[in-house]
């Protein structure tokens, strides 16, 4: 006769069992604990995955302060990779000494250009440029092919670029970044703040001028621009290089600030995948027309 299975040896293969299955989860908490611990946490890698996103994605909102010779220059610029190349920026340019201001707008694609005046504060003589508002106009196409639209160049070809590369052109300009040493820093003297509710990684980031002129030239082969095939990154042994101050959000691993240690430029990151789709002007003069008209009211 089989023997009866008992209740006591049931009760054992039910705690074993329940026994296996706390282990398992405490191995995969153990697992994920030890992921962002070695990983995640990482600043090197986190630095690494922040350059890496900034090449694949699809938009990008990128606010811009520069001081520079008695001027004050804010702008404001989103670029989407997809579905079309498009940038959008507002721009204002202040001279304190002058008591003067501009404020424009400008969308562009990497081939066209339209730019219109938003405003324009010169004091007294303020409503003289009136006819001028509000006109768009279009500016010459770049010395066309292998070329790009001043915004949209300003938008993508920043201290670090951004795009929407595929996925084998990414890989190999991060390669090139990675081993060229483009962006040097100390690992070691990497700042960890919570801003928000969330870790912010702070990084000192010395800008190697010769390599970072190759990245350019690798990064305009992917593009197609011609305009940087002239490019000798030879020519700029012995350039200073530049120093700023980095910030990345260490959960999205996003780029989120770019501050210049001499203060002459601060740019703030944002908008990482939201897809703006501004639309081209259909209603336009030329860039020639628009100054021509600029010209007549000084006179």
């Amino acid at each position: 006769m089989p023997k009866k299975t008992t209740s006591k040896s049931k009760s054992n293969k039910k705690s074993l069992m329940i026994f296996l299955v706390f282990l398992l989860m405490v191995s995969g908490a153990y697992g994920i604990f030890y992921y962002w611990k070695e990983y995640r946490n990482d600043p090197v890698a986190t630095f690494n995955a922040a350059i890496n996103n900034s090449l694949r994605t699809p938009s990008v909102n990128r606010e811009v302060v520069q001081e520079s010779q008695g001027q004050l220059l804010e702008q404001d610029i989103e670029v989407t990779f997809n579905p079309t190349h498009t940038a959008r920026g507002f721009t204002e340019i202040v001279q304190p000494a002058q008591n003067t201001s501009v404020k424009t707008e400008s969308i562009t694609t990497p081939a066209e250009e339209y730019v219109r005046y938003i405003s324009i504060d010169a004091g007294e003589e303020d409503g003289k440029f009136s006819d001028l508002i509000d006109v768009w106009a279009k500016t010459p196409p770049s010395a066309a092919e292998g070329s790009l639209g001043n915004l949209y160049g300003e938008a993508v070809l920043g201290v670090v670029p951004y795009a929407n590369l595929p996925g084998h052109e990414r890989k190999e300009l991060t390669n090139f970044i990675r081993e060229n040493g483009v962006y040097d820093y100390d690992s070691d003297k990497v700042q960890r703040k919570i801003v928000d509710g969330r870790p912010v990684y702070t990084y000192e980031v010395t800008v190697k001028p010769v390599p970072y002129i190759g990245m350019l030239k690798k990064f305009a082969e992917f593009y197609g621009l011609t305009q940087y095939e002239s490019l000798n990154p030879g020519d700029y042994e012995g350039t200073q290089a530049v120093t700023i101050e980095l910030k990345v959000d260490a959960w999205a691993r996003h780029i989120t600030a770019i501050n210049y240690q001499d203060g002459s430029r601060n740019e703030r990151v944002s908008g990482y995948g939201s897809f703006l789709r501004p639309e081209l002007p259909q209603d336009y003069i030329s860039l020639q027309e628009l100054q021509k008209r600029l010209q007549e009211v000084q006179e």
